[in-house]
């Protein structure tokens, strides 16, 4: 499903920070409110081997999506990456292991008609899932225009992803 998510990214001294962050949108009559954060941080590695000809960063992400009262998602992400520029064009590659979570709560209105007594009453539902901690493969590319850089690559794992980006860089 494709979606728009604001990120702001700050770098010094070949490390970046990263902040993402969705306000809280209502969805309905029921109280139930979206939101997301996430939390990021890269470090260039190939500073310290001037060496090498090409651009090698480590780098480590945490998101929390939540619906209130119903659902609560959480991942994390740790990632090695390569990239070369070449004038306004950077091909890149990374190599990432994931490892999420999944936590869905919520009732069932019982139905005091029903011939079955376990149907009578409320109950809360619970249940927490792992997700299939797991490796993923990135290949991509980043074209920079002026303060615009577009970005587009394709990821595999356990399922293939294609992304792309727009982003301003000043």
């Amino acid at each position: 499903m494709p979606m728009a998510l604001p990120q702001i990214s700050l770098s010094f001294m070949g490390t970046e920070v990263m902040f993402r962050y969705l306000p809280e949108i209502e969805l309905g009559n029921k109280g139930e409110k979206l939101s997301l954060f996430g939390i990021g941080a890269k470090h260039s590695v190939s500073r310290y081997i001037p060496l090498i000809p090409i651009d090698v960063a480590v780098q480590v992400l945490y998101n929390k999506l939540e619906i209130t009262n119903l659902v609560e998602s959480k991942n994390l992400a740790f990632n090695a990456h390569a990239s070369k520029t070449f004038g306004i064009l950077s091909p890149y590659f990374g190599l990432q292991f994931e490892s999420s979570s999944l936590d869905l709560t919520y009732e069932i209105n019982g139905d005091p008609l029903s011939g079955d007594p376990a149907l009578q009453v409320d109950k809360k539902v619970s249940v927490s899932l792992d997700g299939d901690n797991s490796f993923r493969a990135t290949l991509g590319a980043c074209l920079k225009l002026a303060v615009i850089v577009l970005n587009a690559d394709v990821s595999l794992g356990s399922q293939t992803t294609f992304s792309g980006g727009l982003s301003f860089e000043f």
